[in-house]
């Protein structure tokens, strides 16, 4: 499938009333998109998500929860932050390929109105514009998922054992940063729960795997 810069000149122009250059859309779109991300070209469907947490959750707990994302040629494309994410949609997008989006609420105590935004944003760009970004709840839907307020609040309030294995992680293997606790969370429970696992209390997780799983259109949001 060919995809030309002038869609994405068009796209800019009819959305924000920008006339950028083809130099400048290369500079932006160069600024989200290096090595790691372009692996979602030779995937069938991608999952978008916001940093190497949700990526760590996924590789490890989806196989053991019947989705096997190697199998089924499903990438995780780590966007580095929410900010990035609509540009990844409209590339992927462009090129017929499925796209399912997990980001934070970012609705608790402390979050930017920025960042609120940037959810209602993404909500309505994948077609969830009924949603109140101001809902506590966490919500999965076809092509995104919003967790509330984010995703270690979600996978241990599910379950009592992963926030358990999350919380012994600094002790077990020093001071480590989010994505790290995660693998580690991940990796124990994944032990822990055996063949058993489709039957874990992660019922949120669960859900995300199985609509990212069902995930069978793209959507082409440039604005032409």
């Amino acid at each position: 499938m060919q995809v030309s810069i002038s869609q994405f000149l068009n796209d800019l122009s009819n959305r924000l009333g920008v006339d950028a250059t083809e130099e400048g859309i290369r500079e932006l779109y160069s600024n989200v998109f290096g090595g790691r991300q372009a692996e979602g070209f030779f995937a069938d469907k991608v999952v978008i998500v916001e940093g190497e947490s949700e990526k760590n959750v996924l590789d490890i707990l989806a196989p053991v929860m019947g989705v096997d994302f190697n199998k089924k040629n499903i990438g995780v494309v780590v966007a580095g932050g929410k900010g990035h994410i609509d540009r990844l949609i409209r590339l992927f997008g462009a090129f017929s390929i499925p796209c399912y989006v997990i980001i934070d609420s970012d609705t608790g105590e402390g979050s930017s109105v920025s960042a609120r935004d940037k959810t209602a944003e993404l909500m309505s760009l994948m077609s969830e514009e009924t949603f109140s970004v101001n809902d506590p709840q966490t919500i999965i839907a076809q092509r995104i998922a919003v967790l509330s307020p984010d995703l270690e609040a979600v996978l241990g309030g599910d379950s009592p054992e992963y926030q358990a294995y999350y919380n012994q992680a600094s002790e077990h293997i020093g001071p480590c940063g989010k994505p790290v606790k995660h693998r580690y969370a991940c990796k124990r429970l994944a032990n822990l729960l055996g063949d058993n696992a489709q039957n874990s209390n992660l019922v949120s997780l669960l859900s995300v795997i199985r609509a990212i799983d069902e995930l069978d259109s793209h959507l082409d949001i440039l604005e032409l």
